[in-house]
């Protein structure tokens, strides 16, 4: 199950995500795991939320190994149906790479030079949907069980996953959200990607699922939150539709690679400034939800149009210049907002 580089290097474990999404073996016993953890806590008079995997695909988005490779081909059959199709759309008579077979295909794995343009946009398109299958089959366990909303965390402008798509398979929004404090951009960027999530929600109300309350641990130039500055950008996602302002972390972690990531609690405790302005936001916070802001909906009077199959065939290899798609949609804030 372990993911493949496209130069075919096999990533090891000691880290996260350490998995193919189209490994058979990782499906099986994810499923496994959340039928437990479905049987254990579905009746759970606490439970209000399901929260689904973890940032799907952060940092393996495309895997090309033989299974992803046997699924792509699978995926293609679908969508073509016939290999002459395929050749077609693919122009696969240039640089002779006609297909006599669907067996004969692979990912567009590392290659002397340029890889065929609409291999790479089906194969972008296969991972995005290979990813979005792990968490279908993950809320297919969960609704068999229980009622209560489901969701999965987002990454705003995060290139692997059309979230055009995804917005239809969760009750509820939600993104993660980490601007740089020493990106004057910053906040503009930010902006965008509210109006993002909350564009591809149809406008519903949606939910900050992750902000640090200070630093975080993966910057080269990892710069803290100014006094004020927290709280200020919480107030730009519920202006701009959000109705949950959360955290990660709770507690800061003495050990492990996100020990340096700022809690809620951090290695400080309660008598330090992150600790009070985030107790100082949760009470304006409700006092904001007793007030009846809660389902509120943000009318716009500008539209960007925001396309994720654009995105993946402007920004390929074969192309006459370099381009920024999200640059193109905001100039100036084309910055990406965490690795990868």
């Amino acid at each position: 199950m372990l993911p493949v580089t496209v130069e075919g290097v096999v990533l090891s474990s000691g880290s996260r995500q350490a998995y193919c999404p189209s490994s058979p073996v990782y499906r099986r016993y994810a499923a496994r795991l959340v039928s437990a953890i479905v049987a254990r806590y579905a009746a759970h008079p606490a439970l209000d939320l399901w929260h689904v995997n973890n940032e799907y695909g952060c940092h393996v988005s495309h895997c090309y190994c033989d299974a992803s490779a046997a699924a792509f081909r699978r995926w293609l059959a679908d969508r073509y149906e016939t290999v002459e199709a395929l050749n077609e759309a693919w122009g696969t008579a240039f640089w002779s790479q006609r297909y006599d077979s669907f067996d004969e295909i692979l990912p567009p794995r590392a290659a002397p030079t340029f890889r065929n343009p609409t291999q790479l946009l089906d194969f972008d398109r296969f991972s995005a949907n290979e990813l979005l299958e792990c968490y279908r089959a993950e809320v297919a366990i969960i609704r068999a069980s229980s009622d209560v909303p489901v969701t999965t965390n987002f990454m705003g402008f995060f290139k692997g996953a059309d979230y055009w798509a995804w917005a239809r398979e969760v009750d509820v929004v939600s993104d993660d959200s980490y601007p740089d404090p020493a990106d004057p951009v910053s906040p503009v960027y930010a902006a965008m990607q509210r109006d993002l999530l909350r564009s591809v929600g149809s406008g519903r109300p949606w939910l900050l699922m992750e902000q640090s309350p200070g630093a975080v641990n993966w910057r080269e130039r990892n710069a803290a939150k100014a006094p004020g500055q927290m709280r200020a950008w919480s107030y730009q996602c519920v202006g701009r539709g959000a109705d949950g302002i959360l955290f990660f972390q709770w507690r800061q972690a003495k050990a492990g690679a996100e020990k340096f990531h700022a809690g809620m609690l951090p290695h400080g405790g309660t008598d330090t400034r992150v600790f009070r302005e985030v107790e100082s936001l949760g009470a304006e916070l409700a006092a904001l939800s007793s007030a009846g802001l809660v389902g509120e909906r943000v009318e716009a009077d500008v539209a960007i149009v925001f396309d994720w199959d654009s995105w993946w065939a402007l920004e390929q290899e074969a192309a006459p210049a370099r381009l920024s798609y999200v640059e193109g949609c905001s100039p100036g804030t084309g910055r990406s907002p965490r690795p990868g």
